[in-house]
Order: C-alpha cells, then sequence, then structure tokens
C-alpha cells in the first residue's frame, strides 16, 4: 500500500486502495471491519499484553492473514 505502517494500522488506506479496485463492500468490510478488528483485539488480548496463544490460533492467523494479502496484491496486479 506504499507505506511502513503494519497491516492492522492500515483500515483507512486498505479501504481506499479496495475502493479504487472495485472490491465490494462486503469483501471491504469482511476484512476491514472484522478481521482487521479482531487481528487488533487478540493481539493485545493475548500477545502483546499476556501469552495466552495456542499454536492452532496462529495457525489460524497466519492463514487469515494470507489471503488477505493474496487479496491486496491480486487486487494491485488487476490495474
Amino acid at each position: 500500500l506504499g507505506n511502513k505502517k503494519s497491516l492492522e494500522n492500515q483500515e483507512s488506506e486498505q479501504r481506499k486502495f479496495l475502493y479504487k479496485k472495485g472490491i465490494f463492500n462486503e469483501i471491504k468490510n469482511l476484512y476491514i471491519n472484522i478481521m482487521i478488528k479482531f487481528f487488533k483485539n487478540y493481539q493485545n488480548n493475548n500477545v502483546k499484553h499476556e501469552t495466552k496463544f495456542k499454536d492452532i490460533e496462529v495457525d489460524f492467523i497466519i492463514e487469515q492473514t494470507a489471503i488477505l494479502m493474496r487479496l491486496l496484491i491480486k487486487s494491485h496486479k488487476s490495474i
């Protein structure tokens, strides 16, 4: 997205980017309103301040992040 911010700190940039690429609101809302907020809350509650996460949860988050990154990459390539 052309900056060095972490993924969870780019809600506005992601929303603008996906809008410009013509991605439907339902998909934008799924990742920005639900998943990004989930990532932030999970990290703050279970990783950053305490170590309460499980390996299976880490796998889930990595896979969900990969899906989001693929969406952003494929959207970027489909100028």
